[in-house]
């Protein structure tokens, strides 16, 4: 899977990354990542930091924007990192972190499960 592979909306709740990671929260930033590749234009998964996701916020971003303005949508990059879906986050809020195999198992086991049952 891809980052082009997640589709992205001004809805809060990603339809891509629904039940793959266990909390909402994970998912808000599993959300957020994939959004800066596609700002960053990127086709592939790349290293990322948590300060580079801070940085849409910066930007008028709309999609990012519109998640913001949802007083529910709350991620959590500590508990993301500490989920094991992203390596190198917890040398601070600079440092590039890389998805890991969790993160992407998590991913194909639901859309496994998804095209199983025809959803």
């Amino acid at each position: 899977m891809k980052p082009a592979d997640i589709t992205l909306s001004e809805h809060s709740i990603v339809q891509g990354l629904i039940s793959t990671l266990g909390r909402a929260e994970h998912e808000f930033v599993a959300a957020l990542i994939v959004r800066w590749h596609r700002v960053q234009g990127l086709k592939d998964w790349a290293p990322v930091s948590r300060d580079d996701i801070a940085r849409l916020f910066d930007a008028p971003d709309p999609i990012v924007a519109a998640w913001a303005r949802n007083p529910f949508w709350r991620p959590d990059p500590g508990a993301f990192a500490a989920s094991g879906y992203i390596d190198g986050w917890q040398h601070g809020p600079a440092s590039k972190g890389t998805l890991t195999p969790r993160f992407f198992n998590a991913l194909d086991a639901e859309h496994a499960r998804r095209r199983e049952l025809r959803l």
